[in-house]
């Protein structure tokens, strides 16, 4: 198992398309914390439009948690990742790297292996042989990210004087995040858990199995499309929309059976939480097909918009499975001391996709 933490990394920055978010880790534990809320737009679709305010937020976290000169990882939208999951026979290492750029371009629109990094992980191999099909194939999730979307953050980070070791989509702490639940609730390790976090802009859905991620995809429906609709419907400012969002209640007849404006907002809300309840089912339904499961054993929902009143309790009729929210920062409250103590930290394999060639693009975008 890849050791994400290692010792000489000595925090993390994660940058969202709402927040950046930084910590200290000291003696193999968190010690600080630190979060800086970022205007609408400054991040859209994984794209930084204002670098001012990403370089001035950084500045601050860096600041306060005293990371200048500190090796540190940083996470990054998952929008700026192209993945795909392959079967490949058992080949030199040289040819399965051709074939994975071969697939890539078929993946990825005018796809130039020279101006992207390009990175695999076998999955499952260290664990069984679960990840050798019938037909002698490896199982593989295929990664490739464009080298001028790392460069900009590590010129970021090098004005700043701090020294980025790693650099992994943002999935990777959320991925980690439900293998610390399965082990805090006893969920065995062979139990298809489900991960919907619908975050700003776009919702991301993944299966984890045997501390493996079994299928990952991205949905573009995000909190933003319900605030704004509110603040369509009602003329609002984007703060007070926010406020009202965490007011809605899929459920409140009230509302459905009010005014016709506000029947109107209601259905058209609800259409969008349908929407993303269906493609939930469709998830659901390719992973039985692809991986011959009967479903999964349980779902994990994150994000602000995910826990509107009525989503939880829709989602658990309809696929007639326990479904759990999670509150990021009442999760972090109630479990920060024992959450991250680093040593017992289970960390996934892809921790360390991208890492070895962090030097190398450094070297040769930041001379």
């Amino acid at each position: 198992m890849l050791d994400l933490f290692k010792d000489r990394i000595q925090g993390s920055f994660d940058i969202g398309s709402s927040s950046l978010k930084g910590l200290r880790i000291k003696k193999g534990k968190v010690s600080d914390i630190s979060i800086k809320e970022l205007k609408n737009g400054v991040i859209v679709n994984g794209n930084i439009e204002d670098y001012l305010e990403i370089s001035e937020g950084l500045k601050m976290l860096v600041d306060e948690l005293e990371l200048k000169n500190k090796e540190v990882v940083v996470s990054i939208p998952i929008q700026n990742f192209f993945i795909k999951f392959l079967s490949i026979g058992q080949v030199g290492e040289k040819e399965k790297l051709k074939l994975i750029e071969s697939e890539l371009e078929e993946l990825v629109p005018n796809f130039e292996p020279e101006e992207f990094i390009s990175d695999y992980v076998e999955l499952g191999s260290e664990l069984s042989d679960e990840s050798k099909n019938i037909d002698g194939k490896d199982s593989i999730m295929a990664i490739t990210v464009p080298k001028n979307k790392i460069k900009e953050i590590l010129e970021i980070f090098d004005s700043l004087k701090v020294v980025p070791v790693r650099i992994v989509p943002d999935f990777i702490s959320l991925f980690n995040l439900v293998q610390r639940e399965k082990n805090r609730q006893g969920i065995n390790e062979e139990e298809s858990v489900m991960i919907v976090d619908m975050g700003t802009e776009s919702t991301k859905i993944f299966i984890e199995r045997d501390g493996i991620m079994k299928m990952q995809r991205i949905v573009a429906t995000g909190g933003n499309d319900v605030t704004e609709m509110l603040q369509r419907f009602y003329n609002l400012e984007r703060e007070q929309a926010e406020d009202e969002k965490r007011k809605l209640e899929l459920l409140d007849e009230s509302v459905s059976q009010g005014e016709e404006d506000s029947r109107a907002l209601f259905m058209e809300i609800a259409e969008l939480f349908d929407e993303l309840e269906n493609q939930i089912k469709v998830s659901i339904e390719f992973y039985k097909s692809h991986e011959g499961r009967p479903g999964i054993d349980k779902l994990f929902i994150f994000g602000g918009a995910s826990l509107v009143k009525g989503f939880k309790q829709n989602l658990e009729k309809t696929l007639e499975l326990e479904v759990e929210e999670i509150d990021y920062k009442d999760f972090l409250a109630s479990n920060f001391n024992e959450l991250y103590k680093v040593e017992d930290y289970p960390v996934a394999r892809i921790g360390a996709l991208l890492g070895s060639v962090v030097e190398e693009v450094k070297e040769k975008w930041l001379k």
